[in-house]
């Protein structure tokens, strides 16, 4: 004899919430075991449609949002800064463009800028070359910035 699947065991969990109950309270001891089977084995199957936003009881669970895009930091710089948010570059795509004749995608695309690439596409000036840990510390600051700010709007330098 075959036992349940996982979907109607993780049915089983969903649609009777009581005997999940009875079961975390130690009262369901003839369906002990299947319980507890049907956790472990559900768990995943349960947790992946939830992601996905299926239905549990009554309310419809939302997915997570999805993380916030993140520009790449070229070398040992990426070391030295905080993760460098996307939009805290994106409203000076024209000076990229000035700086390196490509847009913020496709310097992405070829590995992201140095923190002092960065720094000067921000202060909205030509690229010159500056020691690193004076780039990274001004970087940080910028990104520090824009991350207190909180709406995004004004400049961070």
């Amino acid at each position: 004899m075959t036992g349940p699947t996982d979907a109607e065991l993780i049915r089983l969990l969903v649609d009777c919430p009581d005997m999940a109950t009875a079961f975390r309270r130690g009262m369901a001891h003839e369906r002990g075991d299947l319980l507890a089977w049907a956790i472990r084995r559900g768990a995943r199957l349960l947790a992946e449609q939830v992601e996905r936003g299926a239905h549990v009881g009554a309310a419809k669970v939302e997915p997570a949002p999805a993380p916030p895009r993140r520009f790449p930091v070229l070398g040992k710089d990426g070391k030295r800064v905080p993760p460098v948010p996307w939009g805290l570059l994106a409203p000076h795509e024209e000076q990229a463009q000035r700086n390196h004749g490509q847009t913020l995608e496709q310097l992405a695309g070829r590995g992201g800028l140095g923190a002092s690439e960065m720094l000067a596409i921000l202060e909205r000036r030509p690229f010159r070359a500056m020691a690193p840990e004076e780039s990274c510390a001004r970087l940080t600051d910028a990104i520090n910035a824009w991350n207190v700010k909180g709406s995004h709007d004004a400049d961070p330098v």
